[in-house]
Order: structure tokens, then sequence, then C-alpha cells
């Protein structure tokens, strides 16, 4: 972020300026200020946690390191983390759903006929090298499967599948 090049052309700058002029989120400009404050490479007016509109910051010139390269971590939200990995966890759902329909669909294009318990342990066994699939997850993708007919229910005993061309 290019917040540091903003006090280029003035040494204090209030929090409503920086809002405007980077255009970014309250959060995200938070995010950016806390670890330079904290580091106290920028200087803020009142001291305090909290950012208010009329907080002013300038940079602190008095600012020293013994370290040459300055690494400063970028503060993250706990609401932004969890939003982003409720995202990630509802893709690698999707993602696994598709995955056992076409394993579901490979073992039964292969065997052509199949009981229920045999199908779910052949799949179970195949999927076991990438993920270790939820028997509930397995059972209502098969659902799913009759649903589309790709598989039917064996007419004269339901625990078998017949696989449908």
């Amino acid at each position: 972020m290019c917040l540091l090049t903003m006090f280029n052309d003035q040494p204090t700058l209030s929090y409503h300026a920086l809002l405007q002029h980077l255009q970014v989120t309250d959060q995200e400009l938070k995010s950016h200020l806390i670890p330079l404050c904290q580091f106290k490479i920028l200087s803020k007016q009142p001291t305090g946690k909290e950012f208010k509109m009329e907080d002013q910051f300038s940079v602190n010139f008095n600012f020293h390191s013994n370290i040459i390269k300055v690494k400063i971590p970028v503060v993250h939200s706990k609401v932004q983390k969890s939003a982003e990995s409720q995202d990630l966890q509802k893709k690698v759902e999707d993602d696994r759903k598709h995955i056992i329909d076409a394993t579901l669909v490979k073992v039964m294009k292969a065997r052509r006929k199949l009981d229920h318990n045999t199908l779910i342990s052949e799949t179970t066994k195949i999927l076991a090298l990438k993920f270790m699939p939820n028997v509930a997850n397995i059972k209502q993708r098969i659902e799913g499967l009759i649903e589309r007919e790709y598989i039917e229910r064996d007419k004269e005993d339901r625990r078998f599948y017949k696989y449908l061309a």
C-alpha cells in the first residue's frame, strides 16, 4: 500500500484524509496503520488504540532500527479470516461432491450392478487416497445420481443399484 508516500506531500495527515485519498475501507486502513504505529514509524495524535476521523498521523523522523530491512506485518481481522475460510470450506465441499459423483459413476460403470455396502466401501477405498469421505455424503451423492438417472435401485432387490448407460 502506498500509505507512507502520502506523507511526502504533507507532514501530517488526518485519518479521514487518508481514507479519502487512498479510497480503501476503514478496516483495511486500520490493518495497515496499526503496525506502523506499533513500530513507531508513524506517530498518532492523540495516542490510543482507537482510530477516530480527526486523529492526526505524522512520520516519526526519530525512528531508528538496527536491522537494515524492517518487515512490518499487516494485521488481518478475525472476521475477514473467518469469512475467507468459510468461502474456502464451501468451495472444497463443492469440489468433493463432484469427485464423489465421478467416483460413484466410475465404480458403477465398471461393475454394472452392486449392493449398497460394497458401493460405499469401494468408493471410500478409492477416495481415501485424496480425502476421507463421510458416509452420509456418499449416501447423499448416491441419491443425487438416482435423481439424475445415472443409477437406479434394482426393482427386485432394493439393496442393489444398477448403472444406467
